[in-house]
């Protein structure tokens, strides 16, 4: 009944019945997969596409993200074209849209063979948009599926080209430990692809990086180590690693007090250096 409600499309009624249907998705499994075997994907998928309503927008796309943590929805919306639509509504959505689509993309990206379609509709630019000019909920969503989109190396030049540096730069300054840890290690990751290093210095990216390498936290001491040893990589980079005084903080790694993973990173940086 309320799928042929979100049918009917008239008036305030489709809303409504979409915020019932979030509920009930939110409550179990067996109504998520209710709700696909009864077609309600698509009819959700348009509801959020086509009204001008930002709480129709926002039930219809909280109920799709409700129904994506189980896997016969999340292949549903894959199948019937959803990717792209919840591409859209980063950049033609409500806030609490897109906090829910990007929540959704997070999850397309998780899956290895599903995470191409976000490429093939244009889906890097507008979550680098959203990582840049969001913050809370949105900024960690859209910041999860780049995470997800970066396990593919043919994505880390898209991702530069986008403006993806510069965010990632901002997030590495975040009070909360995990975004350091987060944005420490993608960026260690886009700098696996050699095209990528000479845009991360470009971005100002070796300042901070050579500051967390100080920092009391393991994990991040061995990704920006991690990020500098990589980055030395490129010939042009060691005059800038060495005017930004990297050394001495990547030999204070060196101690015993660091953990081997910083250690082995940091010997790797100032080998790179050296060479």
């Amino acid at each position: 009944l309320l799928i042929a409600v979100l049918a009917s499309g008239k008036g305030d009624v489709p809303c409504l019945a979409a915020g019932v249907l979030q509920s009930l998705a939110n409550d179990s499994v067996q109504n998520k997969v209710s709700i696909v075997d009864s077609g309600g994907i698509k009819l959700l998928i348009n509801l959020a596409l086509t009204s001008s309503q930002a709480l129709a927008q926002e039930n219809a796309s909280g109920t799709l993200r409700s129904v994506c943590t189980s896997s016969q929805g999340l292949k549903k919306l894959v199948d019937v074209g959803g990717v792209k639509p919840m591409v859209t509504l980063l950049t033609d959505g409500f806030a609490s849209a897109i906090i829910n689509a990007s929540a959704v993309l997070w999850k397309v990206a998780e899956n290895g063979r599903y995470r191409a379609q976000i490429v093939k509709q244009g889906g890097i630019d507008p979550l680098v948009r959203v990582l840049g000019n969001s913050a809370g909920e949105a900024q960690e969503n859209a910041f999860g599926a780049l995470c997800n989109l970066a396990l593919d190396g043919n994505n880390h030049v898209p991702m530069v080209k986008a403006g993806g540096i510069v965010p990632l730069l901002r997030l590495l300054a975040s009070p909360v430990l995990e975004m350091q840890q987060k944005a420490s290690a993608m960026l260690w990751t886009l700098a696996t692809t050699g095209a990528n290093r000479g845009p991360i210095v470009d971005s100002g990216g070796l300042q901070p990086l050579i500051t967390l390498c100080t920092s009391e936290d393991a994990e991040v001491q061995t990704n920006a180590a991690g990020a500098l040893m990589t980055m030395a990589l490129r010939k042009e980079n060691k005059a800038a690693m060495l005017q930004a005084n990297a050394v001495a903080p990547l030999i204070a790694l060196l101690s015993e007090g660091a953990s081997e993973n910083s250690q082995a990173n940091a010997a790797g940086a100032l080998m790179n250096l050296a060479l």
